[in-house]
């Protein structure tokens, strides 16, 4: 899996492509979120509209994510879920747990509305 940081002020966006499945993908995240907390950065979004299969170790890597956010004070939200991805949320009632958004933009617009 391959992981694409952008940054844009207090929001980053991490792009992923590929499988997510489990190691090395779920510690390559994990070092991603955990360098992005250590430089103060605690808003992010998953985009997971390249991410064609994921397991059960990638959805509790999101969720550890999702944990580890929060309690710094920030959030997490996926965007452009594909399909599979979806259904996989679905099934395991994660989503009721994670925002999702049909792109970044609209993630990173929700970031800046709660703010206000």
């Amino acid at each position: 899996m391959e992981i694409r940081r952008i940054v844009s002020k207090e929001i980053a966006v991490l792009k992923l492509k590929g499988n997510f499945l489990c190691e090395p993908d779920k510690t390559k995240l994990r070092e991603k979120l955990y360098g992005l907390m250590n430089d103060n950065i605690k808003n992010v979004i998953v985009d997971l509209g390249d991410v064609e299969c994921m397991n059960s170790e990638g959805l509790g890597t999101l969720v550890m994510a999702l944990t580890s956010l929060r309690k710094s004070g920030g959030d997490l939200r996926l965007a452009r879920v594909g399909t599979t991805v979806h259904h996989t949320l679905a099934i395991t009632q994660l989503s009721n747990v994670f925002a999702t958004y049909d792109t970044a933009a609209e993630a990173i617009a929700s970031f800046r509305t709660r703010k206000k």
